[in-house]
């Protein structure tokens, strides 16, 4: 048996075309982003104020506030009884409470909430489970003042 010589024009595994190597790579310095990441199987009591986009995928049971106006996404794990406050919010999980919220809150098809919801922008996915009092109070206060008086 002999062995098929190797092609000719086939570069050697030296000689790829340059890859980036992770040497090379800038560090990241977690402590300048505007981010909180909370994990599966941990839990938070208390009053919480956050700024940055934030994703719960623990049991939280409190008080949310949201600073800067960045997101808020509740993942499907994730359980939030009490109270948020804050701008935009995804729920994809459990919540149990009150919501104020300035933006949109978008209520998935895996989500289940229970409670009062006020926001500007309310979004229910189908096969969402809800069980809310909503308002949209300030959508509507806007449209009202918009319409000519007659």
């Amino acid at each position: 048996m002999t062995d098929a010589p190797a092609a000719p024009d086939a570069p050697a595994a030296t000689d790829a075309p340059d890859a980036p190597d992770a040497t090379d790579a800038e560090p990241i310095d977690v402590r300048s982003m505007d981010f909180s990441c909370f994990g599966r199987g941990s839990t938070l009591t208390g009053s919480f104020l956050l700024k940055g986009a934030v994703h719960l995928h623990a049991t939280c049971d409190g008080e949310v506030t949201m600073v800067g106006g960045q997101a808020f996404v509740l993942e499907d794990e994730g359980v939030l009884t009490g109270t948020f406050k804050g701008h935009d919010m995804d729920i994809f999980g459990r919540f149990e409470g009150s919501i104020l919220s300035t933006g949109k809150v978008v209520i998935h098809g895996t989500a289940v909430v229970t409670g009062d919801v006020e926001a500007a922008s309310l979004v229910i996915h189908p096969n969402a489970n809800v069980n809310i009092k909503a308002d949209t109070k300030e959508l509507t206060d806007r449209r009202s003042s918009d319409r000519p008086r007659t």
